[in-house]
């Protein structure tokens, strides 16, 4: 593949998962590697045959894969909203929205109540650039 993009490797989102676990509760372990090796590669696939697929897209793809794929026992929702964060913050981006808004389009497209294109433009729309600060030394 391109080396374009950082892709989330199972390790990482495996110890995300973790993370999220220890950190908010619930059930540790994954209840399918097939599901989860298919969510992670899913962004990736879609690059290498639309190489001018926009990064948002794929940030949004991770979160709706690990949504649909359910690979872990527990925690899946709150996995795929860190596994697409950490996918912007890796290439200098962020979702400029609340926690609260994040988890309500996470519970949407989990319950089928928003698209998967609803929701690719709703990450587009709120992705903003990470702004490095320079620091003045006068003040």
């Amino acid at each position: 593949m391109n080396n374009k993009y950082v892709w989330l490797e199972f390790d990482t989102i495996y110890r995300m998962h973790e993370q999220q676990i220890l950190q908010y509760g619930g059930s540790t372990g994954i209840r399918s590697y097939a599901a989860l090796n298919a969510a992670l590669t899913r962004p990736q696939q879609i690059y290498h045959y639309e190489p001018t697929t926009p990064l948002t897209h794929l940030a949004a793809y991770y979160a709706l894969s690990i949504t649909q794929a359910h690979p872990f026992l527990d925690g899946n929702k709150r996995t795929a909203l860190t596994a697409c964060h950490t996918f912007l913050r890796n290439h200098r981006y962020y979702l400029d929205v609340t926690y609260i808004e994040k988890y309500r389009k996470i519970l949407a497209i989990s319950s089928n109540n928003m698209s998967d294109q609803e929701f690719i433009e709703w990450i587009e729309h709120h992705t903003r650039l990470i702004k490095e600060h320079k620091h003045n030394e006068n003040l």
